[in-house]
């Protein structure tokens, strides 16, 4: 691309290369409370006790004005209770209550895109009487907008034979794509073939494991593990019967833009996933249906690096470089590490004695993170739930939550206050163990990503103004002058300051590209030229 930047005489036609680049503001923090009374629906039966409470957040819109974001989602729980009544003394509910908060953020515009996280930080079901509940939550919401910028990078000029050019190789995280995609998921899971027909499904779990991305050709694949694990009664058994079962999950979102040479980073908000019973080519119940429109949150960047244009000068007229001060945000690193954890969780509170681990479930909540001497330091905890069958005949489903805290240390280098560093946490594998009949030993790996860039001041020329010679300026300098370059010295610099060039100076003293400068004597020849 090429633009005219006028001055006081002649104008310059000045050349550039667009480059498209990210501005963060923020973040913006506010919490939301729930304190609601829930009465049951007729046709469930009465509630007796909680055995497990389980919430999600499903995040319906992210809105960025000026000066604010708005975000409005859904509060979903589901409860498994015991109950005095029914063959069997077990049932589940569920429910969702709705939220709007707008976030003040003065920096915010109406075209930034708002980068959300919405975090469970508490829920707790309290029984009132035998048909109602008492429902409290808290949420915490934590906003940033990004504001897209076009840059335009100076790479040269349209009369490069009558200039003296400095250009210096710089590197750019440029931007490529940023957007919003919702990745469906279907998949289907078979029950085990020594399970019964499902007759009634009493509770139904799902999860993902790992986020696995592949940046291709147009398109980016995200792939991983799904569990899902239900709670049922038979179709001929007179009993209850659950069961867990892994299979594997891909989803492939159509990117135009993307390319293997990409760096990716995205966030994801599986919510709740949607279990359901289904018949199979045989037309009995043994296929669970589970489903989700994840939605998925993408910035793809590449890592290039231009020859800018620094700077510029005539021996024929002076040229004068208006500069623009702006900040370059460059890639330092994308580092990968899993973390493993491996601890003892305490069965508590539990009158029937314990048989097996049913199936277990967890959630990865980075807490805090900081620089160390050898790189990055991540701690937080891993949110878990436990099932287990126990002994009693009428109720043989038991629960429990634990927070199992995790520290890991990512080894990186150079790190300082000028990194902006974007962490990701997913859980790869989780596993349950029974140690005896009131311990659970728990193994887990969490995969940590982080995405560490340098955003650096610099001044970029936006112009050049052409103005005449100024020779009495000119007449003034030496004709010639001896010096004693050091370390320091600039040939550049050198030649601008005594009207002359580099490649004049390099020839006049026999210096080749390689020379070693520091301590070397030169000799500087001031070039006079006709500019008549």
């Amino acid at each position: 691309m090429c633009y005219t930047t006028q001055g006081k005489g002649k104008h310059m036609e000045l050349k550039t290369e667009a480059l498209y680049m990210e501005e963060k503001k923020g973040p913006a923090i506010t919490q939301v409370t729930f304190d609601e009374t829930y009465h049951l629906p007729d046709y469930l039966p009465d509630f007796f006790s909680v055995i497990l409470s389980r919430g999600d957040v499903r995040l319906d819109e992210s809105k960025c004005g000026n000066g604010h974001i708005m975000v409005r989602g859904v509060l979903q729980f589901r409860v498994l209770y015991r109950t005095g009544q029914g063959e069997w003394k077990i049932s589940s509910l569920e429910g969702e209550y709705p939220f709007q908060e707008t976030l003040m953020l003065e920096e915010a515009g109406e075209f930034d895109m708002p980068q959300t996280e919405v975090f469970l930080e508490d829920l707790t079901v309290r029984m009132i009487n035998a048909r109602k509940l008492n429902i409290q939550a808290l949420l915490e919401i934590h906003c940033t907008a990004r504001t897209r910028l076009e840059l335009q990078i100076p790479v040269g000029m349209e009369q490069e034979e009558s200039c003296e050019h400095l250009y210096r190789k710089k590197e750019f995280l440029e931007l490529c794509y940023r957007g919003e995609e919702l990745c469906a998921m279907r998949e289907e899971v078979r029950l085990p073939s020594n399970k019964p027909n499902i007759r009634q499904l009493l509770w139904q779990q799902a999860q993902l494991f790992g986020m696995n991305v592949r940046v291709a050709a147009g398109e980016v694949t995200v792939q991983g593990e799904l569990q899902v694990f239900v709670i049922y009664l038979g179709m001929q058994e007179d009993r209850m019967q659950w069961a867990e079962m892994r299979v594997p999950y891909q989803c492939r979102l159509e990117i135009p833009e993307a390319s293997p040479d990409m760096v990716s980073y995205l966030t994801a908000d599986p919510g709740a996933i949607r279990c359901s019973v289904q018949a199979d080519a045989d037309g009995e119940e043994r296929v669970i249906l589970a489903e989700a429109d994840i939605p998925i949150r993408m910035w793809l960047y590449r890592d290039i690096s231009k020859n800018q244009l620094e700077d510029v000068y005539s021996l024929k007229k002076q040229l004068i470089p208006k500069r623009k001060p702006v900040k370059i945000r460059q890639l330092h690193m994308k580092n990968e590490s899993q973390c493993r954890v491996n601890d003892t969780l305490q069965i508590k509170n539990t009158e029937e004695e314990v048989l097996q681990i049913g199936a277990g479930f967890g959630t990865v909540e980075p807490e805090h993170w900081e620089i160390s001497p050898n790189g990055l330091m991540i701690e937080g905890t891993v949110r878990m739930q436990v099932f287990y069958m126990v002994s009693s005949d009428s109720a043989p489903v038991g629960a429990m939550e634990s927070l199992v805290p995790f520290q890991c240390q990512m080894e990186m280098q150079d790190l300082d206050e000028t990194c902006e560093i974007e962490i990701q946490t997913t859980l790869e594998h989780l596993s349950f163990l029974m140690k005896n009949a009131s311990e659970i030993e728990v193994q887990a790996i969490i995969n940590v990503s982080a995405l560490v860039t340098k955003l650096k001041e610099e001044e970029l020329i936006s112009a050049i103004e052409e103005e005449a010679a100024d020779a009495q300026a000119d007449e003034k300098l030496p004709g010639i002058v001896g010096l004693i370059l050091t370390g320091s010295s600039d040939l550049w610099e050198i030649a601008k300051k005594y009207h002359t060039t580099v490649s004049a100076i390099r020839k006049t003293n026999e210096l080749e590209e390689e020379t070693e400068l520091n301590g070397r004597k030169i000799l500087v020849v001031k070039q006079v030229l006709d500019i008549g």
